[in-house]
């Protein structure tokens, strides 16, 4: 068979781990409330976390995991006059696929709400 009839995609017995996924920065005067959270089918294979800032040094980055299924909640303060990094909080993803598990049937979002407070 050729490279075209492989799988792609996510496969099952399989964990990814995205250390960050994504960043939020709060560039506002105000400080933040943010939750992230995974709604659908596929929230029971994810798990959230926060990892640090730190890329300069070439070590590889660590997450703080949270529980799989657990939403991630934090604060972020506003941006001030020397634009320090506290505006700045990384997200990491990790989905654990178990064994016999059909991704075809199962979808899901992150979703990021925020608030000031």
């Amino acid at each position: 068979k050729g490279a075209l009839d492989k799988p792609r995609g996510l496969q099952p017995n399989s964990v990814y781990e995205w250390i960050p996924l994504f960043e939020l920065r709060n560039m506002s005067k105000e400080k933040i409330k943010v939750t992230v959270k995974v709604e659908g089918d596929f929230a029971q294979y994810i798990t959230l976390g926060t990892c640090s800032q730190d890329q300069a040094t070439g070590t590889p980055a660590t997450a703080d995991w949270l529980n799989q299924g657990e939403a991630l909640t934090f604060e972020i303060n506003p941006m001030n006059a020397q634009g320090d990094m506290w505006i700045i909080r990384n997200v990491a993803v990790k989905i654990s696929v178990p064994s016999g598990v059909d991704l075809g049937k199962v979808s899901g979002s992150i979703i990021v709400e925020a608030n000031a407070i």
